[in-house]
């Protein structure tokens, strides 16, 4: 029995959609505090560690997504997607110059950029591992 179900397909699809639009709609929100947290003499921003975060899950609906019941993922989805993933992760920082009280911080960008890689990387080693699991019933 596969792990994915058409069902499971179908609510992670709306997951994706969902949560694109929540990463839009949350980085487009004015004046936004940045939380740190302190550990002795240096302050660690927590925004970072959530950029890496929301685009891990990001990428890892979308290849769970695409992979459907028998786990896999063309080999000629995986490059556009991670192409188009990584230039929503550029724009996604770079509009905050328009909005007040924002401005485009690289890191933030670089720490989007490692949420996508290492989603990506994650999913196809869970995605490998399913397949691995699976009967083979041919």
């Amino acid at each position: 029995m596969p792990f994915l179900s058409s069902k499971h397909l179908v609510i992670l699809k709306y997951l994706f959609w969902t949560w694109l639009v929540l990463i839009l709609i949350v980085s487009s929100v004015p004046d936004l505090p940045v939380q740190e947290l302190s550990s002795g003499d240096s302050p660690v921003r927590l925004d970072y560690i959530l950029h890496l975060i929301e685009y891990f899950i990001l990428v890892s609906l979308l290849l769970f997504w695409r992979a459907g019941p028998d786990h896999r993922i063309k080999y000629r989805f995986i490059v556009p997607a991670f192409l188009v993933i990584m230039v929503i992760a550029s724009l996604d920082e770079y509009h905050q110059v328009w909005i007040p009280g924002r401005t485009f911080n690289p890191m933030d960008m670089y720490y989007n950029y490692a949420g996508v890689v290492t989603g990506m990387f994650f999913s196809l080693i869970v995605l490998a591992r399913l397949r691995m699991k699976q009967p083979d019933i041919s």
